[in-house]
């Protein structure tokens, strides 16, 4: 896929189109992985292109459970990534747009901002 060949980073999370139910079980999983074992680590999720704001929403709710106990966010504003331990990519295929991406990372490089991974929304 594209998106994956222009994004550095290794794809965490796939959640599929269509199947919002299975994504509160994977996204509930996810939460609990040994990345985020460590409870005192902040978490940013950085959303790169027009995520739809009802996805958005679904992520919050689940990840405000999820991580109660942790400071987290999701933003698009890379200035506020640098402020937090693990820094994730929330995209989506087919809607983000492939200049869009490769701006995103060459500023996550400049700005030496060290990123996890990424969550892969809408695959087909």
């Amino acid at each position: 896929d594209k998106i994956l060949s222009l994004i550095k980073y290794p794809v965490l999370l796939k959640l599929y189109k269509g199947d919002k139910e299975k994504w509160k079980d994977n996204l509930s999983i996810f939460s609990k992985s040994k990345i985020f074992k460590d409870k005192n680590k902040s978490v940013m999720i950085y959303s790169i292109g027009n995520l739809n704001p009802s996805d958005l929403n679904y992520f919050k709710e689940i990840f405000d459970n999820a991580f109660k106990n942790r400071e987290y966010k999701i933003s698009d504003k890379i200035e506020e990534t640098d402020k937090y331990d693990i820094n994730l990519i929330l995209t989506s295929q087919g809607i983000t747009k492939e200049k869009e991406i490769l701006e995103k990372v060459e500023q996550f490089q400049i700005l030496d901002i060290s990123i996890t991974g990424v969550i892969l929304t809408n695959i087909m």
